[in-house]
């Protein structure tokens, strides 16, 4: 929220209303954490896996991660017109929590 709050990523719409892709702008590079093993998953904190982190400009945000407050707040930057879009310049599909007035209502 606060790369959204700064204005230094773009969300990329896709044709789902539960994700958005997230580039980066202007910050830092976002963080990408993964298994290099294919050995069957025994958590996060285990030390038998292989981990491996790399810089990334790109990566997918499920909006189930931000909290009810969050959700507000992306509802208010987004009727504020503060959400940097990227093409086409609107979301294909809107994001599940924001409820859109039909268009004949005022």
């Amino acid at each position: 929220m606060a790369r959204l709050e700064a204005g230094d990523v773009e969300l990329d719409p896709t044709d789902r209303n539960y994700k958005v892709y997230v580039r980066n702008k202007a910050g830092r590079n976002f963080s990408q954490t993964y298994r290099t093993d294919s050995k069957p998953f025994k958590g996060y904190d285990s030390t038998e896996h292989d981990w491996v982190t790399r810089e990334i400009a790109e990566t997918k945000f499920y909006f189930q991660h931000l909290s009810r407050i969050q959700k507000q707040r992306f509802v208010e930057l987004f009727r504020e017109g503060k959400l940097v879009i990227g093409y086409p310049g609107y979301f294909y599909a809107t994001p599940y929590f924001i409820y859109m007035k039909p268009s004949s209502e005022s």
